[in-house]
């Protein structure tokens, strides 16, 4: 049995993919297994899995998807095939660095359930920059899953590894944008203690066409992601997690909002922006202030600037990202 199980979900990701997968292969540990899962691409993908695989002793298995459904169902199909005491995930346009798995594995101790690291963000300008988690060292599961709501640690799952019996039953639910979010707060509410690292492991590449930056949730959808993180902390309510679900319904919203301002014409940007701003009250921004005042402040601005507010987001999505709205 491998120590780590590494699921990638892959679509149409020819440019991207071997950089991926060769990030793991090169690896300071040996000891995993590499899942990739095609999730129907139309593109040469396989192909180059495919010739990929003979170079990787059996250690890479290309797996695929019965129709096309997102990274949400291919992930699932990856978890199912896993056999690694530890689940680790990469995207298809990301890459690991040398020592990821290897420092991951060093972190952990017999009660610890989850490891996080930091990540280097890579501009569209090939420019570099570390985000790290807002507190590193060890917390109880509860008390990250709560963090993670309120966006003061992660919710990604592509910068954690996850031991395997914790997250037992649990799967990616069917939504196209957040599932990562509603899975790793479902793992935290479950775990024991949570490790965070103040190490880069990945390298993150914003692209303007992926899903993170090219695809805009509906309004049910994001209503549903809301509904998901509710029930994922069900059995841990107390008045420090109502806040942080309150806070965690203010970012959905913001964030669905900057996905408008950057993918939608200029002429249909602040109509979405307003359609945001009615599924957010006061009462929420106010337990936003609390727990995250930057959050807080950005949703307070929208909603009574909108027009100014959509202006500026777009001018940091550039300044920050490269990515022009």
């Amino acid at each position: 049995m491998p120590r780590v199980s590494v699921i990638v979900a892959a679509h149409n990701a020819r440019a991207t993919i071997a950089r991926a997968v060769e990030s793991v292969a090169a690896q300071t540990t040996d000891d995993w297994e590499l899942l990739v899962i095609d999730d129907c691409s139309t593109d040469d993908t396989v192909a180059i899995l495919e010739s990929l695989a003979t170079k990787l002793d059996g250690r890479l298995k290309v797996l695929s998807t019965v129709t096309n459904q997102g990274p949400a169902a291919a992930r699932n199909v990856g978890l199912e095939a896993a056999g690694g005491e530890w689940i680790s995930f990469l995207d298809s346009d990301d890459e690991y660095l040398p020592e990821r798995l290897e420092m991951m594995l060093g972190a952990t101790d017999e009660s610890t359930d989850v490891v996080a690291c930091a990540h280097l963000i890579v501009s569209t300008d090939g420019s570099e920059r570390l985000r790290a988690p807002k507190r590193t060292g060890n917390m109880s599961g509860p008390a990250a899953a709560a963090a993670t709501l309120a966006e003061t640690q992660s919710n990604y799952v592509w910068d954690k590894m996850f031991r395997a019996k914790v997250i037992t039953g649990l799967r990616f639910p069917p939504i196209r944008r957040a599932e990562d979010n509603v899975f790793t707060v479902s793992v935290l509410s479950r775990a024991r203690n949570v490790r965070y690292l103040a190490e880069p492991g990945v390298r993150y590449y914003v692209s303007p066409t992926s899903l993170t930056w090219g695809y805009v949730a509906t309004q049910q959808e994001t209503a549903a992601l809301v509904e998901l993180l509710r029930q994922a902390v069900d059995e841990h309510t107390d008045a420090v997690t109502e806040r942080a679900l309150a806070t965690s319904k203010t970012a959905a919203w913001l964030s669905v909002a900057h996905q408008g301002i950057t993918a939608k014409p200029s002429a249909e940007r602040v109509g979405h922006v307003r359609g945001c701003i009615r599924a957010l009250g006061w009462d929420e921004i106010a337990d936003t202030l609390r727990t995250h005042p930057l959050l807080g402040l950005a949703a307070g601005v929208m909603k009574l600037l909108p027009g100014p507010y959509t202006a500026l987001y777009a001018a940091y999505a550039s300044r920050v990202y490269g990515v022009e709205a």
